[in-house]
Protein backbone atom coordinates (compact mmCIF):
# COMPACT_ATOMS: atom_id res chain seq x y z
CA UNK A 1 0.00 0.00 0.00
CA UNK A 2 1.30 3.47 -0.86
CA UNK A 3 2.07 6.28 1.53
CA UNK A 4 0.21 9.44 0.66
CA UNK A 5 1.37 11.52 3.59
CA UNK A 6 3.43 14.63 3.13
CA UNK A 7 4.45 17.22 5.69
CA UNK A 8 2.74 20.26 4.26
CA UNK A 9 3.76 23.54 2.71
CA UNK A 10 6.58 25.74 3.93
CA UNK A 11 5.86 29.44 3.86
CA UNK A 12 9.37 30.56 4.83
CA UNK A 13 12.81 29.83 3.46
CA UNK A 14 15.35 28.24 5.77
CA UNK A 15 17.05 30.38 8.36
CA UNK A 16 15.31 32.86 10.62
CA UNK A 17 11.60 32.13 10.52
CA UNK A 18 9.00 34.87 10.52
CA UNK A 19 5.24 34.75 10.26
CA UNK A 20 5.49 37.75 7.94
CA UNK A 21 8.09 36.37 5.56
CA UNK A 22 5.82 37.23 2.64
CA UNK A 23 5.14 40.83 3.67
CA UNK A 24 6.61 43.14 1.03
CA UNK A 25 8.32 46.30 2.21
CA UNK A 26 9.22 49.25 0.07
CA UNK A 27 12.81 50.45 -0.09
CA UNK A 28 12.32 52.57 3.00
CA UNK A 29 15.26 54.83 3.70
CA UNK A 30 15.53 58.31 5.14
CA UNK A 31 18.19 60.91 4.43
CA UNK A 32 17.69 62.30 7.94
CA UNK A 33 19.02 61.07 11.26
CA UNK A 34 16.71 60.46 14.20
CA UNK A 35 18.18 63.56 15.90
CA UNK A 36 17.42 65.70 12.85
CA UNK A 37 13.87 64.38 12.66
CA UNK A 38 13.35 64.97 16.37
CA UNK A 39 14.51 68.56 15.89
CA UNK A 40 12.25 69.00 12.86
CA UNK A 41 9.27 67.78 14.87
CA UNK A 42 10.14 70.00 17.81
CA UNK A 43 10.36 73.00 15.50
CA UNK A 44 7.27 72.11 13.47
CA UNK A 45 4.92 69.72 15.32
CA UNK A 46 2.57 69.62 12.31
CA UNK A 47 5.24 68.20 9.96
CA UNK A 48 3.56 64.91 9.04
CA UNK A 49 6.46 63.92 6.77
CA UNK A 50 8.98 64.02 9.64
CA UNK A 51 6.77 61.79 11.79
CA UNK A 52 6.48 59.44 8.82
CA UNK A 53 10.24 59.37 8.19
CA UNK A 54 10.94 58.77 11.87
CA UNK A 55 8.42 55.92 11.79
CA UNK A 56 10.27 54.42 8.83
CA UNK A 57 13.57 54.52 10.71
CA UNK A 58 12.02 52.95 13.80
CA UNK A 59 10.34 50.26 11.70
CA UNK A 60 13.65 49.47 10.00
CA UNK A 61 15.20 48.95 13.45
CA UNK A 62 12.22 46.74 14.43
CA UNK A 63 10.92 49.20 17.01
CA UNK A 64 7.43 48.54 15.70
CA UNK A 65 5.34 49.98 18.51
CA UNK A 66 7.13 53.31 18.45
CA UNK A 67 6.95 53.32 14.66
CA UNK A 68 3.18 52.79 14.89
CA UNK A 69 2.93 55.84 17.14
CA UNK A 70 4.76 57.97 14.56
CA UNK A 71 2.73 56.67 11.62
CA UNK A 72 -0.44 57.31 13.61
CA UNK A 73 0.65 60.88 14.26
CA UNK A 74 1.48 61.35 10.59
CA UNK A 75 -1.98 60.05 9.66
CA UNK A 76 -3.68 62.37 12.15
CA UNK A 77 -1.94 65.30 10.44
CA UNK A 78 -2.59 64.01 6.91
CA UNK A 79 -5.47 61.48 6.81
CA UNK A 80 -4.99 60.90 3.05
CA UNK A 81 -1.36 59.74 3.36
CA UNK A 82 -1.67 56.22 1.94
CA UNK A 83 1.98 55.24 2.59
CA UNK A 84 1.57 55.92 6.31
CA UNK A 85 -1.34 53.46 6.46
CA UNK A 86 0.67 50.94 4.43
CA UNK A 87 3.72 51.12 6.68
CA UNK A 88 1.68 51.11 9.87
CA UNK A 89 -0.05 48.01 8.50
CA UNK A 90 3.35 46.41 7.96
CA UNK A 91 4.25 47.10 11.59
CA UNK A 92 1.01 45.52 12.77
CA UNK A 93 1.71 42.53 10.53
CA UNK A 94 5.21 42.16 11.99
CA UNK A 95 3.58 42.16 15.43
CA UNK A 96 1.09 39.53 14.17
CA UNK A 97 -1.81 41.90 14.78
CA UNK A 98 -3.35 40.91 11.47
CA UNK A 99 -6.80 42.46 11.88
CA UNK A 100 -5.25 45.86 12.52
CA UNK A 101 -2.92 45.35 9.58
CA UNK A 102 -5.89 44.48 7.38
CA UNK A 103 -7.71 47.66 8.39
CA UNK A 104 -4.68 49.77 7.44
CA UNK A 105 -4.20 48.05 4.10
CA UNK A 106 -7.90 48.58 3.36
CA UNK A 107 -7.51 52.28 4.04
CA UNK A 108 -4.35 52.53 1.96
CA UNK A 109 -6.10 50.88 -1.00
CA UNK A 110 -9.12 53.13 -0.54
CA UNK A 111 -6.82 56.14 -1.02
CA UNK A 112 -4.61 54.64 -3.74
CA UNK A 113 -5.68 51.44 -5.51
CA UNK A 114 -2.72 51.24 -7.91
CA UNK A 115 -0.05 49.99 -5.49
CA UNK A 116 0.72 46.32 -6.03
CA UNK A 117 2.59 45.97 -2.72
CA UNK A 118 -0.49 46.88 -0.69
CA UNK A 119 -2.55 44.20 -2.43
CA UNK A 120 0.26 41.68 -1.87
CA UNK A 121 0.40 42.42 1.83
CA UNK A 122 -3.35 42.54 2.28
CA UNK A 123 -3.53 39.16 0.57
CA UNK A 124 -0.93 37.81 2.95
CA UNK A 125 -2.70 38.96 6.12
CA UNK A 126 -5.98 37.56 4.77
CA UNK A 127 -4.15 34.27 4.32
CA UNK A 128 -2.97 34.47 7.93
CA UNK A 129 -6.58 35.18 8.95
CA UNK A 130 -7.77 32.08 7.02
CA UNK A 131 -9.59 34.19 4.44
CA UNK A 132 -8.02 32.25 1.61
CA UNK A 133 -10.50 33.00 -1.18
CA UNK A 134 -10.26 36.73 -0.49
CA UNK A 135 -6.48 36.46 -0.31
CA UNK A 136 -6.26 34.92 -3.78
CA UNK A 137 -8.35 37.79 -5.20
CA UNK A 138 -5.84 40.27 -3.75
CA UNK A 139 -2.90 38.33 -5.17
CA UNK A 140 -4.61 38.21 -8.56
CA UNK A 141 -4.90 42.01 -8.53
CA UNK A 142 -1.38 42.50 -7.23
CA UNK A 143 0.08 40.33 -9.98
CA UNK A 144 -1.85 42.28 -12.60
CA UNK A 145 -0.13 45.41 -11.30
CA UNK A 146 3.28 43.72 -10.93
CA UNK A 147 3.51 40.51 -12.96
CA UNK A 148 7.18 39.94 -12.09
CA UNK A 149 6.79 39.63 -8.30
CA UNK A 150 8.20 36.24 -7.32
CA UNK A 151 6.83 36.51 -3.76
CA UNK A 152 3.33 37.01 -5.11
CA UNK A 153 3.31 33.83 -7.22
CA UNK A 154 4.98 31.85 -4.45
CA UNK A 155 2.54 32.87 -1.73
CA UNK A 156 -0.48 32.46 -3.99
CA UNK A 157 0.82 28.97 -4.68
CA UNK A 158 0.92 28.26 -0.95
CA UNK A 159 -2.68 29.37 -0.57
CA UNK A 160 -3.78 27.25 -3.52
CA UNK A 161 -2.02 24.27 -1.92
CA UNK A 162 -3.89 24.87 1.33
CA UNK A 163 -7.10 25.01 -0.74
CA UNK A 164 -6.08 21.67 -2.38
CA UNK A 165 -5.86 23.35 -5.81
CA UNK A 166 -2.62 21.52 -6.51
CA UNK A 167 -2.62 22.08 -10.27
CA UNK A 168 -3.03 25.81 -9.73
CA UNK A 169 -0.33 25.77 -7.06
CA UNK A 170 2.11 24.07 -9.43
CA UNK A 171 1.51 26.79 -12.03
CA UNK A 172 2.30 29.49 -9.46
CA UNK A 173 5.36 27.75 -8.02
CA UNK A 174 6.65 27.24 -11.55
CA UNK A 175 6.23 30.94 -12.31
CA UNK A 176 8.07 31.84 -9.08
CA UNK A 177 10.90 29.49 -10.10
CA UNK A 178 11.01 31.06 -13.56
CA UNK A 179 11.59 34.46 -11.92
CA UNK A 180 13.96 33.14 -9.23
CA UNK A 181 15.50 29.75 -10.12
CA UNK A 182 17.19 29.52 -6.68
CA UNK A 183 13.96 29.70 -4.64
CA UNK A 184 14.46 26.50 -2.70
CA UNK A 185 11.03 26.14 -1.14
CA UNK A 186 9.24 26.78 -4.41
CA UNK A 187 10.74 23.50 -5.61
CA UNK A 188 9.89 21.84 -2.30
CA UNK A 189 6.27 22.98 -2.32
CA UNK A 190 5.85 22.12 -6.00
CA UNK A 191 7.15 18.69 -5.14
CA UNK A 192 4.62 18.42 -2.31
CA UNK A 193 1.83 19.41 -4.71
CA UNK A 194 3.03 16.75 -7.14
CA UNK A 195 2.90 14.14 -4.36
CA UNK A 196 -0.72 15.06 -3.73
CA UNK A 197 -1.41 14.53 -7.44
CA UNK A 198 0.49 11.20 -7.22
CA UNK A 199 3.04 12.49 -9.73
CA UNK A 200 5.92 10.94 -7.86
CA UNK A 201 8.61 11.17 -10.53
CA UNK A 202 7.96 14.89 -10.95
CA UNK A 203 7.98 15.29 -7.16
CA UNK A 204 11.38 13.60 -6.88
CA UNK A 205 12.85 16.00 -9.46
CA UNK A 206 11.60 18.95 -7.42
CA UNK A 207 12.94 17.57 -4.15
CA UNK A 208 16.27 16.85 -5.88
CA UNK A 209 16.51 20.52 -6.87
CA UNK A 210 15.47 21.71 -3.42
CA UNK A 211 18.15 19.53 -1.82
CA UNK A 212 20.77 20.72 -4.30
CA UNK A 213 20.08 24.31 -3.23
CA UNK A 214 19.87 23.39 0.46
CA UNK A 215 21.59 20.08 1.27
CA UNK A 216 20.18 20.19 4.83
CA UNK A 217 16.53 20.47 3.82
CA UNK A 218 15.21 17.67 6.05
CA UNK A 219 11.62 17.91 4.81
CA UNK A 220 12.74 17.61 1.20
CA UNK A 221 14.64 14.40 2.07
CA UNK A 222 11.65 13.03 3.97
CA UNK A 223 9.12 13.77 1.26
CA UNK A 224 11.45 12.53 -1.46
CA UNK A 225 11.51 9.31 0.53
CA UNK A 226 7.71 9.19 0.44
CA UNK A 227 7.71 9.67 -3.34
CA UNK A 228 10.32 6.91 -3.77
CA UNK A 229 8.41 4.58 -1.48
CA UNK A 230 5.29 5.04 -3.57
CA UNK A 231 7.35 4.11 -6.63
CA UNK A 232 8.35 0.92 -4.72
CA UNK A 233 11.96 2.11 -4.41
CA UNK A 234 12.03 1.13 -0.75
CA UNK A 235 15.81 0.99 -0.40
CA UNK A 236 16.37 4.59 -1.52
CA UNK A 237 13.25 5.76 0.28
CA UNK A 238 14.73 4.46 3.51
CA UNK A 239 18.00 6.25 2.80
CA UNK A 240 16.06 9.50 2.50
CA UNK A 241 14.04 8.82 5.66
CA UNK A 242 17.30 8.09 7.46
CA UNK A 243 18.93 11.29 6.20
CA UNK A 244 15.88 13.35 7.26
CA UNK A 245 16.16 11.79 10.70
CA UNK A 246 19.90 12.60 10.88
CA UNK A 247 19.06 16.22 10.05
CA UNK A 248 16.64 16.37 12.96
CA UNK A 249 13.26 15.59 11.45
CA UNK A 250 11.06 13.84 14.00
CA UNK A 251 8.67 11.77 11.90
CA UNK A 252 5.38 11.63 13.83
CA UNK A 253 4.25 8.67 11.71
CA UNK A 254 7.43 6.66 12.34
CA UNK A 255 7.76 5.64 8.70
CA UNK A 256 11.46 4.81 9.06
CA UNK A 257 10.82 2.48 11.99
CA UNK A 258 7.85 0.85 10.26
CA UNK A 259 9.28 0.33 6.79
CA UNK A 260 13.05 0.40 7.08
CA UNK A 261 13.97 -1.86 9.98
Amino acid sequence: MGIFLYTGVIAQPEGKRSSTQSIIKKNNTSTFSIDELNKNIETNPSDFQSYYNRGIMKSNSKDYNSAIDDFSKSISLNPKFSNAYFNRGNCYADLEQFEKALNDYNKSIEINHDEADVFFNRGFVKYKLNKNSEAIIDYDQALKLNPQCCTGYYTRGLIKSVNTDYDGAIVDFSKAIEINPELCNAYYNRGAANINLEKYKEAIKDFDKSIKINPKHKLAFFNRGIAKYNLKDTKNACLDFSRAKELGYDDPNKLYEEHCK
